[in-house]
């Protein structure tokens, strides 16, 4: 059994997911720290609380050094230039030991194990991603919550909340949308919520939290909810399809991120529209999450990849 200590993580906005295994394939421990998205909360902090987290797995594997760091990482699109490297490694990593990729990609590796493949990632933000049949990668969405990140769940807490302000400003629909938020922040005033979503900080991990609630009414039938939940993942569903022209064959669409991982009826919902617009497209699950595909990816890059080590990182999930 070699003893090099391979981590992969999976750095999202609300939080970073770890992995450490070895050469082999077996995992030695898992844990989760804070987010690490540094497009929302700066370098230093994402650093900060990566090396949190790497600490926590490396007490837990029994190990006082690792050989590869791999992140997937939802501030990039792709991969990480030198200079974004070392900027984020700063003075607690070590640049050479770390490959920094998009979370996107490694979900995406992890799906396909680095063969040509499609994925739509729905959490904090959201992205559509291709690899093609000569490994190019090819992009639809992501553009981060200030410009679009149509169809994840911040974007569904957003609409929520732009709904429940119109019907308080005198437009008949949104009654539900209204209450709801009036009861999940128990609010005394309606501009109160103000207050509720601005302090401590407006991050939008925090904000996303209310697309619970939107996708709540949706399933209950609220007309104005299932609007806004249909428009997003109508969305993402034509991107998927726009990108599968890229494709000889019909592609099973991975589906990867919170939206997706926690709710069942956005994954039917998600399938009948998908179906609607191309009708031989199907999607399911990825069966490797990107922490995972870290590790796939490092495989590769040293050409280690087996069916073996792919079989022990699939029964260590399952």
């Amino acid at each position: 059994m070699s003893d090099r200590v391979i981590i992969g993580a999976d750095g999202g906005g609300t939080q970073t997911v770890l992995v450490a295994v070895n050469e082999d394939g077996d995992v030695l421990a898992r844990c989760a720290g804070a987010g690490t998205n540094f497009n929302t909360i700066g370098m230093e902090k994402a650093r900060e609380n990566l090396v949190q987290a790497i600490d926590q797995l490396m007490v837990r594997a029994r190990a006082t050094s690792f050989h590869r760091l791999y992140i997937g990482m939802s501030a990039l699109d792709v991969q990480a230039d030198e200079h974004i490297k070392t900027a984020f490694c700063g003075d607690l990593l070590e640049p050479d030991k770390v490959e920094m990729w998009s979370d996107a990609y490694m979900a995406l590796t992890g799906h396909t194990l680095g063969q040509p493949g499609l994925i739509v990632i729905s959490g904090t933000g959201s992205l559509v991603m291709l690899r093609d049949i000569d490994g190019q990668i090819h992009l639809r969405a992501g553009w981060g919550y200030l410009l679009d990140d149509k169809g994840s769940s911040y974007y569904l807490a957003k609409k929520g909340f732009e709904a429940a302000v119109a019907h308080w400003e005198g437009e008949a629909h949104g009654e539900g949308l209204a209450q709801a938020v009036m009861d999940r922040y128990a609010l005394q005033s309606q501009r109160e919520l103000i207050s509720r979503l601005y302090w401590p900080a407006a991050e939008p991990s925090r904000l996303a939290q209310f697309a619970t609630s939107v996708i709540d009414l949706a399933r209950g039938g609220d007309a104005d909810a299932l609007h806004i939940v249909d428009e997003g993942l109508s969305y993402l569903a034509q991107q998927a399809v726009l990108l599968s022209a890229h494709m000889e064959q019909p592609p099973v669409v991975g589906l990867y991120g919170g939206l997706f991982q926690h709710n069942p009826w956005i994954l039917r919902r998600f399938e009948q529209l998908l179906g609607k617009r191309r009708g031989d497209m199907t999607s399911a699950l990825i069966s490797l999450p990107p922490e995972y595909g870290c590790i796939i990816q490092y495989y590769l890059d040293e050409g280690l990849l087996t069916p073996q080590r792919v079989s022990k990182l699939k029964e260590a999930v399952s």
